[in-house]
């Protein structure tokens, strides 16, 4: 999964969420649903950062 997919798929989770929450009247099931999606998202910044480290790497081995 790329970073990009990483990104799309925590906000496509977030959106469905929101969708959730302005129909759920439990609020234990929508703060359920909440850290599901702050966890994916937390998943989508760990990839972008190992991705960031990996190219700093390259581009430090090329000289740029």
């Amino acid at each position: 999964m790329t970073d990009i997919d990483a990104l799309q798929k925590a906000a496509r989770e977030i959106r469905g969420d929101m969708s959730f929450l302005n129909a759920s009247n439990n609020a234990e099931t929508w703060l359920r649903h909440i850290k599901t999606s702050m966890d994916s998202t937390a998943k989508a910044i760990d990839v972008i950062a190992a991705n960031q480290r990996e190219l700093s790497d390259r581009l430090d081995k090329l000289g740029v």
